[in-house]
């Protein structure tokens, strides 16, 4: 393959300028988007692989606190085996499966999370 040309060159130069222009667009856009998802609150109904029954599904909650690039959460499940997972995520916004659900939705399934966590101590306590 030969060298570009100087013409090529300067064309290749101006493409790459518009397709930086492109992305900083896109990505202020993005964070537009996510921004107005901040404060809101979510559930997904999780499993382990196959679920059986109903009885096998279980809620993951999620709640929004920050945006930038990507969204900031504050996540927490109890697992139909009982096992606690609370963890600060990272990611885009929710996708298929994400339901929006109330404040109040949220912060009682995080109280009765608790409660699970306390009774566990409790038993775990008499030993």
């Amino acid at each position: 393959m030969s060298k570009p040309t100087k013409a090529e060159k300067s064309l290749l130069a101006q493409l790459d300028k518009i397709h930086t222009k492109i992305h900083t667009f896109r990505q202020k856009r993005e964070a537009k988007e996510l921004q107005t998802l901040v404060g809101t609150y979510w559930r997904f109904r999780n499993s382990y692989s196959c679920p059986e029954s109903e009885a096998d599904r279980w809620w993951v909650y999620k709640k929004i606190y920050g945006s930038g690039k990507e969204v900031f959460c504050f996540e927490f499940q109890v697992g139909k085996d009982g096992k606690v997972t609370v963890e600060k995520t990272f990611g885009r916004k929710p996708s298929a499966g994400w339901k929006p659900i109330s404040s109040n939705q949220f912060w009682d399934a995080w109280d009765a999370t608790k409660i699970h966590i306390s009774q566990v101590a409790a038993e775990a306590s008499k030993v």
